[in-house]
C-alpha cells in the first residue's frame, strides 16, 4: 500500500483540509482497500512492483494517491458531518459550528465525483505509459469522451459512472472504425498502445466521436480522411498491418479490363 498521510490526504481534498486528527484517523482505514481493489481490478496483483521504490514509478503512486484521497472522500462523506467554517468546508465532530446546507454538501459530492474519475483517468494513463494495461479501444476514458465532445443522451458530460450508458455506442463505433482501417492495423494500435497519439489515431478517434454523437455529416468527412491517409501511407512502415490485410486488397482492387493483345479478349 503507498503510504497516504494526512498533508498528502488534504493536499488532494482540500475541502477537508481543516479536518481534525479524529476525522482522518476515521477514514485512513479506507485507503487500502480502495487501492487495493482498484490496482487488482486494472492491472492485477501488481503491488511490489509498484511499491518498489527503486522502479522509477513516482508519478504513478502520486496518480494512484490522489485517486485513492478523492475516491475515499467521495465515500465517506456521506457518512460524516460537513460544517462550514471560515476557510470553507470542514468535517469535524464540534456541533457549536454551522452545518453545511444539504445542497452545498451535494455540490461537494458531485465535484468530488468529477475529480475522482478524472484522477482515475489519469492513472489509467500512467498504467498505459508504463505498459502495465492496456486500451479496449480508443475512446477508454471518460476524459477523452469529453475531449471530442460526447455526451450522454440526456446531455449529460461523462465521467465514471455516465461511461457505461455510453459502453455499447463506443464498442460499435469501435467496430467501424476498425473496418474502415482494417482489423489487423486497429489491433496493432491496440497491442502497442502506451498512451500518445498519432495522426491515424487521432482521425480515428474523431470517426468515432462522429458516429457515437450520430453525425452523419463529419462521419462522411472523416470517412474520406481517413482513407486518403490510408491512401498516402499504405507503403510506410506505420500501416505494415493494413497493407498486409484483406481491406487494403479490397481498397486497391483493379477491375479487369478488357484488351485486344489479351489471350482471352471479348470483342462484340
Amino acid at each position: 500500500m503507498i503510504e497516504i498521510s494526512k498533508e498528502t490526504f488534504e493536499q488532494y481534498v482540500p475541502a477537508f483540509r481543516d479536518c481534525e486528527d479524529e476525522i482522518f484517523r476515521t477514514v485512513e482505514p479506507m485507503f487500502e482497500p480502495i487501492y487495493t481493489d482498484f490496482v487488482s481490478e486494472q492491472i492485477g496483483e501488481m503491488f511490489d512492483v509498484i511499491e518498489d521504490e527503486s522502479n522509477d514509478l513516482d508519478v504513478l503512486r502520486e496518480r494512484l494517491a490522489c485517486y485513492v484521497c478523492k475516491r475515499t472522500a467521495y465515500e465517506a462523506l456521506p457518512h460524516l458531518d460537513l460544517i462550514l467554517t471560515p476557510n470553507g468546508f470542514a468535517v469535524v465532530s464540534n456541533q457549536n459550528l454551522t452545518p453545511a446546507s444539504r445542497q452545498r454538501v451535494y455540490d461537494l459530492r458531485e465535484r468530488l465525483r468529477r475529480e475522482k474519475s478524472d484522477a482515475r483517468d489519469k492513472v489509467k494513463e500512467e498504467f498505459l505509459r508504463q505498459g502495465f494495461d492496456y486500451a479496449p479501444n480508443l475512446l477508454y476514458s471518460p476524459t477523452l469522451l469529453r475531449k471530442y465532445g460526447i455526451r450522454t443522451r440526456d446531455g449529460n458530460p461523462v465521467y465514471e459512472e455516465e461511461l457505461q450508458l455510453l459502453q455499447s455506442d463506443i464498442d460499435a463505433a469501435q467496430h467501424k472504425a476498425a473496418m474502415l482501417i482494417s482489423e489487423e492495423q486497429m489491433q496493432e494500435i491496440l497491442n502497442s498502445f502506451d498512451g500518445s497519439t498519432d495522426e491515424l489515431i487521432e482521425l480515428c478517434r474523431r470517426f468515432m466521436a462522429a458516429h457515437i454523437r450520430r453525425d452523419d455529416y463529419n462521419l462522411r468527412l472523416l470517412t474520406h480522411e481517413v482513407q486518403g491517409y490510408l491512401n498516402r501511407n499504405a507503403d510506410t512502415p506505420l500501416l505494415r498491418a493494413y497493407r498486409a490485410s484483406s481491406k487494403y486488397e479490397a481498397d486497391h482492387f483493379q477491375p479487369y479490363e478488357n484488351r485486344k493483345n489479351d489471350a482471352c479478349y471479348f470483342f462484340g
